[in-house]
């Protein structure tokens, strides 16, 4: 915490303000910006006001943690969206389930992720249906809407 803003801590709340709620992955001097921040604008001369602080920054940092989360969990599941896509377009509606189909849409999938060359080749055979890395995002948004609603009532619940 900046010394100016620390000046007027009392200093029953000192270990609750340094304390910080972040978790693996997030930035701890951004979390104690955004506390200097709001220290800075509403200036807190009360036991209450400095509560206050500490709830909002929790707050609005967990509502920011709440958005990343929602673009991780739509990212973590793009290779399942894109094997359910490929494995679409090679079924061409085949009305029996085909495991040999099964599994070279999951090796391309993978492929798709690791290796360059295969990753212009399915792009190339996606783009004859009219699928490209914006159709992956959407299937990976679909398959993971009921986790990104939750996602939204905890924003809301935190607004």
């Amino acid at each position: 915490m900046k010394k100016s803003a620390h000046a007027s801590l009392p200093q029953v709340l000192l270990g609750l303000m340094e304390e910080r709620n972040i978790i693996v992955g997030e930035d701890a001097a951004t979390y104690d910006l955004l506390r200097d921040e709001l220290v800075q604008h509403y200036q807190p001369q009360s036991i209450l006001q400095w509560m206050d602080i500490k709830h909002l920054q929790d707050a609005i940092w967990e509502i920011f943690r709440l958005n990343r989360m929602k673009s991780a969990v739509v990212n973590c599941d793009r290779k399942a969206a894109l094997k359910s896509l490929l494995r679409s377009m090679l079924d061409n509606g085949l009305p029996n389930f085909d495991a040999a189909l099964f599994d070279k849409a999951a090796s391309q999938a993978a492929a798709y992720f690791t290796d360059p060359e295969a990753k212009t080749k399915i792009g190339t055979d996606m783009a004859k249906y009219n699928l490209d890395a914006s159709t992956i995002a959407a299937k990976a948004f679909v398959m993971n809407m009921e986790a990104l609603e939750a996602i939204d009532r905890q924003i809301q619940a935190a607004t």
